[in-house]
């Protein structure tokens, strides 16, 4: 694509997220919305999963007097500046072209109208110090007394982070020591046990509908809200439930939505990888032929990716909001990326037959040049922005596949 396309596509995109920007800080904070409820839990009425985020907020709000739905709003803009302002640092410092990050559903995706999570921005920030701590040359012990804090204020902030953390970091470990034997794996685990007794301790204490009306009470007082029908009990009943693995017909339709949402998201996940793989040749200066970039490891990159899809599997059994934790893994695989890009070290020859398949197999179907990926990276994931009263989750165009699809099957159907 031309030079002045893209200029015009990029203005365009950064335009809308600074518009977002501005609504959100203008507007009062919604109590009522699912991601600022899931943030305000805390231990009012004791101990309970989640709670870590909601109480560190409450003590702030009563210590400043600050009203805690404004100290949220605050908190959530400058989490999102900070993680932008690292990556875009660590881009520019690497001399990598930045156009990545800029796309919607990379790092401006954590800021999209009506979704803004502080406890997914709160847990890439820690990602960003564990990641640095595991990349330093502090001694094992102090690395592993760090980790292990840093990683139990992770899950008691969410759960879900024991997933994000723990096998990539015993990844990263087996990486830089060049050793993915069994028991060297089995060691690494061990000596990270202090999150899975953490992990276990959450689902313990999962709360109760007792506890749900007693911390949204709490919670109400501190927005000095005066809602009579203040649904604030979403936000906490669903931690209440036993997981039930119901694989029926009408569970399947109802939860997931049938074979249309699945099928959309493998389409979401094999575009990424597509770009992941060509990463390096997603490249764009706006001073021509001033700005030399360096390159990436696809291979490192395109493989993080995936085992962090693998090690969040259970997430996606059990939560709705993929999308979400999708793009956690691209942000994670990112920031490992960076972190680790001077490191040479060899991936399991298992791994690396692995990307080389995927490579193989996306060069036979699809021409890897530098506008079929400009192409794909700019319209073909767009992922949940709001425009006029319409949320678009997806690109049309997966959309557009689903429906030619569909209509082939009805044709083969009558010809038959």
């Amino acid at each position: 694509m031309k030079r002045p396309f893209i200029i015009l596509i990029l203005l365009f995109l950064i335009g809308i997220y600074l518009f977002q920007l501005t609504k959100y800080i203008i507007e009062p904070l919604e109590i009522n919305n699912y991601y600022n409820q899931n943030s305000l839990i805390n231990y009012s009425a004791g101990f309970i999963r989640r709670g870590l985020s909601g109480e560190l907020l409450k003590k702030i709000s009563l210590i400043t007097k600050i009203n805690i739905s404004v100290l949220l709003k605050w908190s959530n803009v400058i989490l999102f500046l900070s993680i932008f302002s690292y990556f875009l640092y660590e881009f520019i410092k690497n001399k990598i072209s930045v156009i990545f990050i800029l796309l919607p559903y990379v790092v401006p995706y954590l800021f999209k109208e009506y979704s803004v999570n502080f406890k997914d921005m709160f847990s890439i920030i820690l990602l960003i110090i564990i990641f640095r701590v595991i990349r330093s040359n502090l001694s094992f012990f102090i690395k592993l007394t760090l980790l292990n804090i840093l990683s139990i204020i992770g899950i008691l902030n969410h759960e879900m982070f024991l997933f994000q953390f723990l096998p990539i970091s015993i990844f990263l470990f087996c990486y830089l020591e060049n050793n993915f034997k069994i028991d060297n794996i089995i060691k690494k685990i061990l000596q990270l046990a202090p999150s899975l007794f953490i992990f276990y301790l959450c689902f313990q204490f999962k709360g109760t509908q007792t506890q749900s009306v007693k911390i949204f009470t709490d919670i109400n007082n501190l927005a000095n809200t005066n809602i009579q029908n203040l649904n604030l009990n979403k936000g906490i009943e669903h931690l209440n439930d036993n997981i039930k693995f119901d694989f029926s017909v009408k569970n399947f339709n109802a939860i997931w939505n049938g074979f249309s949402r699945g099928l959309i998201y493998i389409f979401f996940v094999i575009t990424i990888v597509y770009l992941l793989i060509y990463f390096n040749k997603l490249k764009f200066s706006i001073i021509k032929n001033r700005t030399k970039f360096n390159e990436i490891d696809t291979k490192f990159l395109t493989i993080v990716f995936i085992l962090l899809i693998i090690f969040l599997s259970p997430v996606f059994i059990i939560a709705l909001d993929w999308f979400r934790f999708l793009n956690l893994s691209l942000l994670t695989a990112l920031l490992i990326s960076i972190i680790f890009i001077n490191n040479k070290n060899p991936i399991p020859k298992t791994m690396e037959c692995v990307y080389k398949r995927l490579k193989k197999t996306y060069d036979f179907f699809l021409v890897p040049n530098k506008a079929t990926i400009s192409l794909v990276a700019i319209f073909c994931i767009f992922p949940h922005y709001k425009f006029g009263n319409t949320p678009y989750q997806f690109s049309n165009v997966f959309f557009m596949i689903l429906n030619y699809l569909t209509k082939l099957l009805i044709t083969f159907a009558n010809i038959t």
